[in-house]
């Protein structure tokens, strides 16, 4: 995925998207709601502790920051259960 197709994905309001679209790719279908939400929580820092991920938060990213968010989507998605049980 190219930066210039990530760059409307990895605004606050597109992570749904990446991670949907990285899911997709990544294990060959959607992961389950409670997963995706899980991660989306992360990504936007809502898991309730400020101090986790400062720099993820944002709503016109930089280069550097569209790279932090694809790289956190991927990781998570790697080590999500969906993933690990891929058919």
């Amino acid at each position: 995925m190219s930066a210039s197709k990530a760059s409307p994905l990895t605004s606050e309001s597109g992570i749904s998207g990446l991670i949907d679209t990285l899911a997709n790719i990544l294990a060959g279908a959607p992961l389950l709601p409670a997963t995706k939400t899980e991660i989306l929580n992360f990504v936007n820092h809502k898991s309730g502790s400020p101090a986790v991920l400062d720099y993820l938060p944002y709503t016109t990213p930089t280069n550097q920051q569209m790279r932090d968010r694809v790289r956190a989507v991927i990781h998570l998605i790697v080590t999500s259960a969906e993933y690990a049980t891929q058919k």
